[in-house]
């Protein structure tokens, strides 16, 4: 019957249907000490069978062929806690007895192929007394055909990253695990918990190029000089956010929004005591009172309109000078806005004729309001003639109402 079985089961194994054969040897107490020896085919599918003998009472020797469920509860890389189910035969001179085990106990690899076991079991029948007996068990298991090149403890048939570095920790699979992704292994990794995107060395420690406190890879400025304080980006502190680090900011308590210098101080172009950045009329000539926002106190010219401009010898009048003259002073306060100057004449001459005069007279607006320091570039001429009269008459009244000038403000 044990050669039948034995035979059986070396064909199975050749068939590829068992995991792995092991030799255990043991001994412990079950019915009266004894020794123990057997061979155990294991399968992928938790089933376990295999024959044995042991000595009994009286150097008897038993031989005992069984198949049982094997159970792996809680499990690590070295060490399990095993339940086994089973049964089989035993033979004993000329007589045989079916028998039912339970067994609960532990194992620990001492190599990838060597484990130590330690069980707890009950077994029925087979025995010189029939009943129900307890026992405890001391083994060691080898298993043959192991092997584990990588010394990571999962075998090589079941190892699917078969190259795994020395000392790397792996999941049941044998690959290595990364806890914090840095790409140093748990295990070789000296710095188990580097932030995410952190750059590390060899061992897996963050480097600090700059010494900082804050790593490479999450350093956003990595080459601050030492000794400066900084955010926890590792860019220098800029207490005022004027764009210039505190250690280089001799002006450290800059208003938000103002334009700074090199050293950090603000500056003030027009020197109308309103911060570039704040100034909303940033071109104010020196001399005018400006509001808070650094605007001329004095309003801006949007829309104005002079009468009797010119004589017939298209000089300008007195009164006309008088009020470009007041004018000028508006226009010079804006440097910025650029002004269209429309020049009409009267309705007397031609189209072509008007339109020169109004050219002429309007060169002439231009050069007075020059010399108030207006910049001519701010004015565009333009020579409406005799066209829009505000009056169509040949009357004097209509001569001083057609002549004139309107300066216009139009925003782009």
């Amino acid at each position: 019957m044990i050669r039948a079985f034995i035979l059986l089961s070396l064909i199975i194994s050749l068939l590829g249907a068992y995991d792995y054969f092991s030799v255990e040897a043991g001994a412990g107490v079950l019915e009266s000490p004894c020794l123990a020896l057997g061979v155990m085919f294991n399968s992928d599918s938790k089933l376990a069978f295999g024959a044995g003998v042991a000595t009994a009472k009286n150097d008897e020797l038993i031989a005992a062929p069984k198949i049982l469920s094997r159970f792996k509860i809680i499990m690590t890389k070295r060490a399990s806690t095993e339940l086994d189910v089973g049964g089989g035969v035993f033979f004993r001179e000329n007589d045989k007895k079916p028998f039912f085990e339970v067994s609960v106990g532990g194992s620990y690899l001492l190599t990838c192929a060597v484990a130590a076991k330690l069980a707890f079991g009950v077994a029925t029948a087979g025995f010189e007394s029939d009943g129900t007996k307890f026992g405890i068990a001391l083994k060691l298991e080898v298993k043959l055909g192991f092997s584990d090149k990588d010394h990571d403890w999962v075998v090589d048939r079941l190892d699917r990253c078969p190259k795994t570095p020395k000392g790397a920790l792996v999941d049941k699979n044998g690959c290595a695990l990364d806890s914090d992704a840095d790409g140093v292994f748990d295990g070789i990794d000296k710095c188990p918990n580097t932030p995410l995107a952190a750059l590390v060395d060899s061992t897996g420690c963050p480097e600090d190029s700059d010494s900082d406190s804050v790593y490479d890879g999450v350093d956003r400025c990595p080459n601050t000089p030492k000794g400066i304080n900084v955010d926890s980006v590792g860019c220098p502190v800029d207490s005022d956010h004027d764009g210039v680090p505190d250690y280089a900011d001799s002006c450290s308590n800059t208003p938000s929004g103002a334009v700074v210098d090199l050293i950090g101080c603000p500056r003030d172009s027009d020197e109308d005591g309103v911060l570039d950045g704040l100034d909303q009329c940033p071109g104010t000539p020196t001399g005018f009172e400006v509001d808070r926002f650094g605007c001329p106190k004095i309003p801006p010219v949007e829309h104005e309109e002079i009468e009797n401009l010119f004589r017939d010898n298209l000089e300008l009048t007195a009164s006309a000078l008088n009020k470009l003259q007041r004018l000028a002073l508006r226009l010079r306060a804006y440097p910025a806005r650029k002004i269209k100057m429309l020049v009409y004449t009267d309705i007397q001459g031609s189209p072509a004729y008007n339109r020169r005069r109004a050219r002429k007279v309007g060169e002439k607006i231009v050069q007075f309001l020059k010399g108030e320091g207006v910049d001519p570039k701010q004015i565009e001429v333009v020579a409406m003639g005799e066209r829009d009269p505000v009056i169509r008459s040949y009357s004097a009244e209509a001569k001083r109402k057609n002549r004139r000038v309107v300066f216009v403000y139009e925003e782009k």
